[in-house]
């Protein structure tokens, strides 16, 4: 078994289907748990700037209690979904922190899913990340972004640079081709610091773990590459690290981890 517990992120402003149905087939694949979550933004509990006459104990309880219920409903969704399906399913509803609510959850979960909400993956806080970035960051398991739509895991992806990162994305592949059949490819786009060597050294720790591994060499824009090869090898999971060499301080939406996650029509997995 690969992933026990699925802690899935479920939010009311963007499409829900495709991560309720990627949860779906992720649980019976592996006859995993699934847990579903939706967080309450108290950034969004704050009156509107310039409002005059409003109590905002007043309105941060009745915009709580509202949020809340449409959370809840979202949540009842999910149960039924999941009902109808056989998979088990536990739900949770919180008020706080986006970023913060899921990574305490995810310390009991084995992957965090979540959908490619907009607003989720590109608004910024004043701490300078996303609600997704502040996942990624703080989660202690691999984040998976559900792609257009769902997906069965049978071709990965991995983009691999040498990072630690790149090693724990690559380490967790190897996992999943192993154990669920997958086929594997290892793509490299080659810059100062990666290349043939790097690639190599990809083919050696995945075949190490008794996984053959197809190597492919790219050269020219990362984001654009990686795009391009996990087209032409109709991947069904792109994996990759959250930060490369020399980038550890870099925030990941401002460069090739979130240019992939905003394209890429199939889920990807992002590893610490």
């Amino acid at each position: 078994m690969v992933f026990k517990d699925i802690l899935v992120t479920l939010c009311c402003k963007g499409p829900r289907e495709p991560v309720m149905e990627q949860a779906i087939v992720l649980a019976k694949r592996d006859g995993a748990q699934l847990l579903g979550l939706c967080v309450v933004d108290e950034d969004q509990l704050a009156p509107p700037p310039g409002a005059e006459g409003i109590d905002p104990q007043e309105w941060r309880e009745c915009l709580a209690a509202e949020l809340s219920a449409a959370g809840q409903g979202l949540l009842d969704e999910f149960i039924g979904y999941c009902t109808r399906e056989g998979v088990p399913v536990q739900t949770k509803l919180l008020v706080g922190p986006i970023a913060a609510c899921i990574c305490r959850q995810a310390n009991y979960a084995d992957l965090v899913l979540l959908g490619r909400y907009n607003d989720f993956i590109r608004r910024r806080m004043f701490v300078g990340c996303s609600p997704l970035e502040g996942t990624v960051r703080q989660a202690t398991c691999p984040v998976m972004v559900a792609g257009t739509s769902a997906r069965h895991p049978r071709r990965l992806l991995v983009a691999y640079d040498g990072s630690p990162s790149a090693r724990s994305a690559l380490n967790l592949a190897t996992r999943i081709a192993r154990e669920w059949d997958c086929s594997l490819s290892l793509v490299a786009v080659q810059e100062k610091q990666v290349g043939q060597a790097v690639l190599d050294e990809a083919k050696a720790l995945a075949e190490a773990e008794g996984v053959p591994a197809r190597c492919l060499l790219a050269k020219g824009n990362p984001r654009a590459e990686i795009l391009r090869v996990g087209r032409e090898q109709q991947a069904d999971v792109v994996l990759l690290g959250a930060y490369c060499h020399g980038q550890a301080q870099e925030l990941i939406f401002g460069g090739t981890v979130g240019q992939v996650i905003q394209a890429a029509d199939c889920p990807v997995i992002v590893c610490r």
